[in-house]
Parts: structure tokens; C-alpha cells; sequence
């Protein structure tokens, strides 16, 4: 997760429960394998922008549709709203948690 997004913010709260708890072995493990899965995202950005396309394959562009455009602004706002003010959500998790107990 990047930080200010949802998957950052989700990232954060699971590390942050599972430190409390005492199993640091864990989140060590999970950090590590967060940075390690930086590069197979990093490489896959460099071959979609900076590497030239293999001659013979071209690239079809086709017009999103408005249902498409709306989905997609959707779920960018949602993953910004989550990742930038996270605690309405996180106390409805936690308010949820403690109804399942």
C-alpha cells in the first residue's frame, strides 16, 4: 500500500494489532516481504513506461465507457478517502470486532 491509500492505512492497522500482541517475528517477516513485492511492482511500471514494445505489436485503444469512467473514480476517491481519514471506518471495525466476541 502506498501511503495515504486504503492498502497503506490496512497495512498500518494489522502491523501496528499484531506489535501490541507481541508477534514482532511476524510484522518483521511481513515488512520484509512488502519491500521484496516493491520490486515486482516497480519492474512491472518500468516495462508498462520506459521499455520500448516489441516490433509487431501494437496496442489497441478503445473509448471507456461512462460507467467505466465512474467506476473507476469511485473506487480512486473511496481508496483516497480510506487511506487519508481511515478512523470512521477503523472504529466501525473495532465496534464490529468486539459484537463478535
Amino acid at each position: 500500500g502506498i501511503p495515504l491509500t486504503a492498502g497503506f492505512v490496512g497495512k498500518w492497522a494489522v502491523f501496528t494489532s499484531a506489535l501490541s500482541a507481541g508477534f514482532w517475528p511476524v510484522v518483521l517477516v511481513a515488512i520484509v516481504s512488502s519491500v521484496i513485492a516493491v520490486y515486482f511492482y516497480i519492474r512491472y511500471i518500468r516495462v508498462m513506461f520506459f521499455d520500448d514494445p516489441d516490433p509487431g505489436q501494437t496496442a489497441a485503444v478503445s473509448e471507456p465507457s461512462v460507467l467505466t469512467i465512474g467506476t473507476i473514480a469511485i473506487c480512486l476517491a473511496a481508496t483516497l478517502v480510506l487511506g487519508i481519514v481511515p478512523g470512521p471506518v477503523l472504529d466501525l471495525v473495532v465496534g464490529a470486532g468486539g459484537f463478535i466476541r
